[in-house]
């Protein structure tokens, strides 16, 4: 009777070899860290961006320094649940004929845009910047003072209102907007 030969690389029947047990440990892991990130993503994703009709505007106070005055505007969740607010709103100076005084607030690098998560009752700011119109030549800035501020938050095409008398000049800035107020 002829001689079986045995070969080291199969293995016995019914057990899988050491490299079908490794590529075998690499799918469970593939699979669970992938599940853990779907999982993780989704989990913060559910947090919906803040609704306009959710915010309350309030003006802090305001302080000069370097020829600007400087001025924090706070927006309030006033929501039953969690919500988003990243990047910068969009703020507008209106006189009392209804019309927009100049351009929108220019918005500053510094602090950068983030992500910021409102419970109910906190609060985010953004810093606006008003140029004294005593250091331009006359007619360079608003020959009236305004008399309320448009506020658009982030992601949004409606906006809050509140007074503000202040003139228009070149330079008018924002920040984006940070937590806290």
């Amino acid at each position: 009777m002829p001689a079986q030969s045995k070969s080291s690389a199969s293995a016995p029947k019914g057990r899988p070899s050491g490299r079908a047990v490794y590529a075998l440990w690499i799918v469970v892991v593939v699979l669970v860290l992938g599940g853990l990130f779907c999982w993780s993503w989704q989990k913060h994703r559910t947090v919906a961006v803040c609704k306009t009709e959710d915010l309350k505007l309030t003006a802090g106070q305001q302080s000069g320094a370097a020829g600007t005055i400087y001025q924090h505007m706070a927006l309030t969740n006033t929501g039953k649940g969690k919500c988003t607010l990243a990047g910068y709103p969009t703020a507008f100076l209106y006189g009392s004929n209804g019309y927009a005084l100049g351009n929108s607030a220019a918005a500053q690098p510094q602090p950068a845009p983030l992500e910021i998560t409102l419970a109910s009752g906190e609060a985010a700011h953004t810093v606006l910047g008003y140029p004294q119109a005593g250091n331009f030549n006359p007619g360079v800035c608003s020959a009236d003072k305004s008399v309320s501020l448009k506020l658009y938050p982030p992601s949004s095409t409606t906006a809050l209102e509140t007074s503000v008398a202040v003139a228009w000049c070149p330079g008018f800035s924002e920040t984006a907007v940070q937590p806290g107020t």
